[in-house]
């Protein structure tokens, strides 16, 4: 995976791996010291940097400009809470099941091979708190 494998790159693919939600680099760095392994944040972002060029994790960008990283692999979208800025993984075979999208205004198809779906809204948590 990586040229030269250290304690800190081979501990940031492990956390990406066994997590259920994107983490930022703040959230990566926080998983590290829970394991006493410090690290700063120059050293993760070089780490980032060789993870997506070797199309290992992607990155998600939300609109408050935080950056969020997960593993390629995990095919799912995303509902992104405004406040907090939580971000919850979902599935959304049910509303785009086809991968040929047949009804765009000039009549022609179009073959999706990716996409990125972001719905922004608010989290329960923050409704309740009224946030």
């Amino acid at each position: 995976m990586f040229d030269r494998n250290t304690v800190i790159s081979s501990n940031v693919l492990s956390i990406l791996q066994n997590t259920n939600q994107p983490l930022s680099v703040k959230q990566i760095i926080e998983n590290l010291q829970e394991i006493s392994i410090p690290a700063n944040k120059t050293t993760i972002y070089r780490i980032i940097k060789k993870l997506i060029d070797k199309k290992q994790i992607s990155e998600i960008v939300i609109n408050s400009g935080i950056k969020y990283y997960e593993l390629t692999s995990k095919k799912h979208d995303h509902l992104i809470c405004n406040e907090c800025h939580a971000i919850f993984c979902i599935d959304v075979k049910n509303i785009l099941p086809a991968s040929k999208i047949k009804r765009l205004p000039s009549g022609k198809t179009f073959k999706m091979k990716t996409h990125q779906l972001n719905i922004y809204g608010v989290c329960e948590s923050c409704e309740d708190t009224g946030s």
